[in-house]
């Protein structure tokens, strides 16, 4: 086990990860599954679109994978596809927590657990259901690799990196400016912080 990641289970039963390096948890103590639904899934708001679209998806700090992989089991029953993009600087995470017969039952082998074994073996990802690629490194450059191929056509951004008071170089206007960029005229950024300095950036 990588020396600063400590497994936890949260209040809904689902696993998570702490951080000694960050000094913070992956997800809040009420519940991994609990946050990606209500933070990421629910905000996205996929029955508005049609069934057979494929929606331009960019997980920023993929982290266990939790909250891609609860997309993408919501949004395959709806007859949607994702094209998938994520960035992750640390491979620990997602290898720690599948390895863990805990983490693995949270999933349907078709989707979340699919999803995630491919990133975790190959850094890519195809089934049925869409397709995507994983950069490892720093997000700060990385989304490059993905403005090139993707800007102003997403329909989801998903910012789930650790608070700007542990992780500030995340929070700066300039990168929430290259997040922004990626969106769809009617494209969402979604993100658990509500933090004064983000939401001004933001504005």
């Amino acid at each position: 086990m990588a020396a600063h990641l400590s497994p936890r289970l949260t209040d809904d039963g689902s696993f998570s990860l702490h951080s000694a390096e960050f000094a913070e948890g992956f997800h809040c103590r009420s519940g991994a599954l609990l946050e990606a639904r209500r933070t990421y899934a629910d905000p996205a708001q996929l029955e508005r679109f049609s069934a057979g679209t494929e929606l331009r998806v960019v997980d920023v700090c993929v982290g266990l994978g939790t909250n891609s992989a609860v997309l993408l089991e919501l949004a395959a029953p709806l007859g949607l596809r994702l094209h998938w993009f994520g960035l992750e600087i640390d491979p620990a995470p997602l290898a720690l927590a599948l390895a863990e017969p805990s983490f693995r039952r949270q999933w349907q082998p078709a989707l979340g657990l699919d999803l995630l074994r491919q990133l975790r073996d190959t850094g890519r990802w195809i089934s049925p259901h869409g397709r995507g690629d994983l950069r490892w490194g720093d997000a700060r450059e990385q989304i490059r690799w993905v403005t090139a191929q993707a800007a102003g056509r997403c329909d989801l951004v998903m910012l789930d990196a650790f608070s700007p008071r542990h992780c500030p170089q995340l929070w700066s206007q300039e990168f929430l400016a290259a997040l922004a960029a990626l969106l769809a005229p009617q494209g969402r950024l979604l993100t658990y912080c509500s933090a004064a300095a983000p939401r001004r950036s933001l504005a």
